[in-house]
């Protein structure tokens, strides 16, 4: 089987990020596609970000990328 990456963005708490364990999974980015696909729940990212979430620089670069442009 050929490695295929394909990321979840997803919420946790910092204590519990090396562990795996995810609250909400908001959507995914798979950079394979000739168009990098990039599917996010608007909805409940500004859900989180009201109750004071931080997005880590990866995610605000794609965010920045695909949703505002």
């Amino acid at each position: 089987m050929i490695k295929y990456p394909l990321y979840d963005i997803v919420v946790t708490y910092k204590n519990m990020r090396n562990k795996g364990l995810a609250i909400e999974k908001l959507g995914f980015f798979n950079p394979q596609c000739n168009v990098k696909f990039f599917n996010m729940n608007n909805y409940r990212l500004s859900f989180w970000l009201l109750k004071g979430t931080q997005i880590n620089f990866t995610v605000k670069k794609y965010l920045v990328k695909f949703l505002l442009n």
